[in-house]
């Protein structure tokens, strides 16, 4: 399901007027589904962006932030941005699936690092 999910979505990762911050509830579900595969799952330190209510039904956003986490030798690695894809059932967050961290060329216009790393501030 994750898969396919990934695999059908549109990729519109526009700004909103109706940006707002994410509810404790809604940042759960994604760092459940972010942290899956974490070597320290529970050492996950995240910057959230705004979310941006462009979905009232279903569908999926894409959504980035950064994370911070412990690696193989138990220090913390360093803020890294991410890219994932969130799936809203209802106008609610369901879901999220990882896209990528760091993709090659966030400098080329257009790119989904570029504009991740732009809400970041960096």
């Amino acid at each position: 399901m994750r898969l396919g999910l990934a695999m059908i979505i549109s990729f519109g990762m526009t700004a909103s007027v109706n940006a707002r911050e994410l509810t404790a509830p809604e940042k759960n579900v994604i760092v459940s589904a972010l942290t899956k595969n974490f070597r320290d799952p529970p050492s996950a330190e995240f910057v959230w962006t705004p979310w941006a209510d462009s979905v009232t039904g279903d569908g999926a956003v894409m959504y980035c932030g950064a994370v911070n986490a412990r690696g193989a030798g138990g220090n913390y690695e360093g803020y890294v941005p991410y890219l994932a894809a969130v799936l809203v059932r209802s106008g609610k967050i369901a879901d999220a699936v990882l896209i990528g961290t760091n993709f090659p060329s966030p400098a080329r216009a257009g790119s989904p690092m570029r504009q991740c790393i732009g809400k970041l501030g960096g």
